[in-house]
């Protein structure tokens, strides 16, 4: 059994290194890593070579994105360019303990969906975020702990999952735990944390999750998505996040 690792990437060099480093120093080292660079930036590839060099590999590779799709649509245009049979996903400000890949290995054979806890760091604050496995109705409105970079999955069944819905941009990630427990497969909470999630709302720290602007659609997809299983009294919830995400949207042109 073997893993394929991808980072998607967007103009954050220091980052990406932290985050190539850390994979590169699992006790359990990958088949692969796959850097998906979203602008084409030549600093990006100028990292890959490096760090093929510092670690005298040749299994880091740089994929040029040219920011066609989203980021999410790009990874699963890629996947498939992936030789290992389980697939790890990290986001290029985060980063893994030596540990992750080995400690979850170890139960690959016993399961199909692997989520980790992690740490959660804003600027100089980390705790410790426990994911809890809720129930559907509780798991529309808040995403608690079901990421990308703390998710492990087998390749085949990725797509038997049909993937991420990359139309739904931040909520694709909990949307993709809700396939998956719709689907019966065996899912996995890992309790160690292992995972290092910046949480930083800094402005100089672009976040996929931080772009109300880009991020709005999506949530209006998601909830058309699931607008037929949930309650009244969670249609009104999700109605006061669209109203929340629409006037932070504002903010952001103006």
């Amino acid at each position: 059994m073997s893993f394929s690792v991808l980072i998607r990437t967007h103009n954050r060099i220091e980052d990406l290194k932290l985050a190539i480093n850390s994979v590169m120093g699992q006790k359990l080292p990958p088949k692969e890593i796959l850097v998906l660079d979203d602008l084409n930036q030549e600093t990006v590839k100028d990292v890959i070579k490096e760090k093929n060099k510092e670690y005298n590999t040749n299994n880091i590779f740089y994929i040029n994105t040219k920011n066609k799709y989203n980021s999410l649509k790009n990874l699963n245009l890629n996947v498939n360019k992936c030789r290992g049979e389980f697939l790890a996903f990290l986001d290029d400000d985060d980063t893994w303990n030596e540990e992750y890949l080995k400690t979850n290995f170890k139960i690959l054979d016993n399961y199909d969906v692997i989520y980790t806890n992690f740490y959660e760091i804003d600027n100089l604050k980390k705790e410790i975020f426990k994911i809890k496995k809720l129930d559907f109705k509780d798991k529309i409105l808040k995403n608690n702990g079901f990421l990308i970079s703390n998710l492990i999955v087998k390749k085949n069944l990725f797509y038997f999952l049909e993937c991420f819905d990359h139309k739904l941009n931040s909520s694709a990630d909990k949307d993709f735990y809700l396939k998956a427990k719709k689907s019966e497969l065996k899912i996995y909470i890992q309790k160690i944390p292992l995972v290092n999630y910046n949480s930083s709302l800094l402005k100089e720290k672009w976040r996929w999750s931080n772009d109300y602007l880009s991020t709005l659609p999506g949530v209006l997809m998601f909830y058309k998505k699931y607008f037929r299983q949930i309650s009244f009294l969670y249609h009104l919830k999700m109605i006061k996040k669209i109203v929340i995400f629409s006037l932070l949207s504002i903010r952001q042109v103006f």
